[in-house]
């Protein structure tokens, strides 16, 4: 039983890794724009944001999906399957990569306004529930923070349903 738990552990790890990487895949992204204009966030930017963006999350959800069929096609587990799409959804929805975008970046957290991250669904929910109406460095992270119980208790229920 102790093994199938440091199995679920060892799930949030890897895909907490992998969300560590689309941070920086996305700082490199906005270093890339830099090239082109100058600045971050300038003409070009503006003009490929949408597609840039749809590229980055084809590839960020592309990622977990093979990630999640590799698991399964060699552990033939679907708890466990199920444990990774399931963590990397609720990371990704919370605001964990945002948060590693801010931390390795440099950039202040505490006090600002994020309104660029309203496109974030949940975040934004979570931040409106605390009577916010735009997202700030707090409510992302209280965000992230709900999406480390939600993720701690689907892995604990997944460990449980496999160990009967």
């Amino acid at each position: 039983m102790k093994k199938n738990l440091k199995k679920h552990l060892t799930i949030i790890g890897i895909v907490f890794a992998v969300v560590m990487l689309l941070a920086l895949l996305d700082i490199q992204g906005s270093k890339m724009w830099k090239d082109v204009d100058g600045v971050e966030w300038g003409e070009s930017y503006s003009r490929g944001e949408e597609s840039y963006m749809t590229l980055y999350w084809v590839f960020a959800y592309a990622l977990a999906v093979v990630i999640t069929l590799v698991s399964f096609i060699y552990r033939r587990d679907g708890s466990e399957a199920i444990a990774i799409l399931t963590t990397f959804w609720i990371f990704i929805s919370t605001g964990l990569e945002d948060i590693f975008f801010y931390v390795f970046k440099g950039l202040p957290l505490w006090g600002e306004k994020m309104g660029w991250l309203g496109s974030n669904k949940l975040v934004s929910i979570f931040s409106n529930m605390m009577g916010y109406e735009v997202i700030t460095g707090t409510t992302l992270v209280i965000s992230v923070g709900i999406g480390f119980v939600l993720v701690t208790l689907i892995n604990y229920l997944l460990y449980n349903f496999n160990t009967r």
